[in-house]
C-alpha cells in the first residue's frame, strides 16, 4: 500500500492536467460498478446484534474514530502542508472510511485474525463514517462555498463511452 502510494504522489507531481482529468472518469467508474455494490453487500450484512451488545460504548467508539481518526492530524499539519486552519479542518472532518478498510479486514481475515470484536469495530466505523458524511458532505461543502467564497470543484467532464 506505501508503495502505491508514494507511486501515485510521484506521478501527481510530474503528470499534466489532461491524464487526471482522463483519470478521474475511470475513477468514477469504478466508483460506481465496484464501491457502491461492496458497500450495498456490507450494508447486508452488518452485524447489528453485536452493536447492540456493546450499547452506548458503540456510539462513544464510533464517535471517537470519526473526530480523532484524521481532524487532529490535518489540523496538527496545517502549516508544513500550507493550507489555512479552515481548510485543514474541513479536509480533515471530510473523509469516509470505507473500502481500504474493509480490504484490510479482510486481509486480516487471510492472515488468520478471526476475532468477532474486529469485525464488529471495523464495519461500525465505516458504516457510521459512509452515514455520517454522506448525510454532510454536500452541505457541508456548500457551507463551506459560502463562506470561503469557492466550491474547489473541478469542472464536471462527460463520461467517455463505454
Amino acid at each position: 500500500m506505501l508503495a502505491v502510494f508514494v507511486a501515485g504522489l510521484v506521478y501527481n507531481r510530474f503528470a499534466g492536467s489532461s491524464p487526471r482529468e482522463k483519470q478521474d472518469a475511470v475513477d468514477e467508474g469504478i466508483n460506481k460498478y465496484a464501491v457502491l455494490p461492496l458497500v450495498a453487500v456490507l450494508g447486508a450484512v452488518l452485524p447489528w446484534g453485536t452493536w447492540a451488545d456493546w450499547g452506548w460504548r458503540a456510539a462513544v467508539f464510533a464517535g471517537l474514530v470519526l473526530l480523532l481518526r484524521r481532524l487532529p492530524v490535518l489540523l496538527a499539519l496545517r502549516r508544513p502542508l500550507g493550507v489555512a486552519a479552515h481548510q485543514a479542518g474541513f479536509m480533515g472532518f471530510f473523509g469516509p472510511m470505507g473500502v481500504s478498510a474493509l480490504f484490510y479486514l479482510a486481509h486480516a481475515r487471510h492472515e488468520g485474525v478471526h476475532d468477532p470484536a474486529l469485525w464488529g469495530a471495523v464495519t461500525l466505523a465505516v458504516a457510521v463514517s459512509v452515514v455520517v458524511f454522506g448525510l454532510t458532505g454536500a452541505p457541508g461543502r456548500r457551507a463551506y462555498a459560502r463562506r470561503h467564497g469557492h466550491e474547489g470543484d473541478v469542472e464536471q467532464q462527460p463520461s467517455p463511452a463505454v
